[in-house]
């Protein structure tokens, strides 16, 4: 599921190429312009990495939008990866 980075299933998208404008929309746009004003190439790689982190911790009239898989995966990343594969199903609910 391309949920929560993309409003478009990703099963539509498989082999596909998509401007990123008609996935994320105003979002994309505003983006697009400070990448186009980042001084370089590890300022832009930061923003992306701010907007994904952005979109993944996304909330919708205050409500997340996250699946425990998705909050699993937010957890990973706080964790900087350093995670054990039960640790993680854990987190995701996977295990009893």
């Amino acid at each position: 599921m391309s949920l929560p980075f993309a409003r478009v299933p990703g099963t539509e998208t498989v082999d596909e190429r998509l401007p990123l404008v008609d996935v994320w929309g105003a979002k994309a746009r505003q983006l697009s312009e400070r990448l186009w004003e980042s001084s370089s190439l590890e300022t832009s790689v930061a923003l992306i990495a701010t907007e994904l982190r952005t979109q993944l911790r996304g909330c919708v009239d205050g409500r997340r939008l996250l699946s425990p898989a998705q909050r699993a995966l937010q957890w990973a990343d706080q964790q900087r990866g350093l995670v054990r594969v039960d640790e993680l199903a854990d987190h995701a609910g996977l295990r009893t």
